[in-house]
């Protein structure tokens, strides 16, 4: 599978509702990546946010052995508040203005390192 190129844009940045993960072990990411978009999902349903585009991940620095990111939707009108859902914080947060270079990963998760 050929790797898509990135392409650059000029990010005017964004609110987001997200669920935030410090220093997660890479081994856990599939486990805890799904139980983070169940816990937004279910926010979602209760009317807690409304999402304005697709969802994103957002990492603080390249993945090793773990990862720091936060991962969610963009939103035009922010989360009034943190909330719980069952044992996951979900959390307003947002994407500064920026140039972005965006790709995309169409097919299963084990793939997404070679994307």
């Amino acid at each position: 599978m050929n790797a898509p190129k990135p392409e650059y844009i000029d990010f005017p940045g964004s609110r987001t509702v997200v669920v935030r993960f410090s220093e997660l072990p890479m081994s856990r990411m599939p486990d805890e990546m799904d139980r983070a978009y169940r816990a937004l999902g279910e926010a979602m349903q209760q009317g807690a946010f409304r999402p304005a585009g697709p969802a994103f991940s957002r990492y603080e620095s390249v993945p090793g052995e773990t990862a720091t990111f936060e991962t969610g939707f963009p939103v035009e009108e922010p989360l009034a508040e943190a909330m719980m859902v069952d044992d996951i914080r979900v959390v307003p947060s947002e994407l500064p203005a920026c140039t972005l270079a965006i790709s995309q990963h169409v097919g299963p998760y084990d793939g997404l390192g070679e994307s």
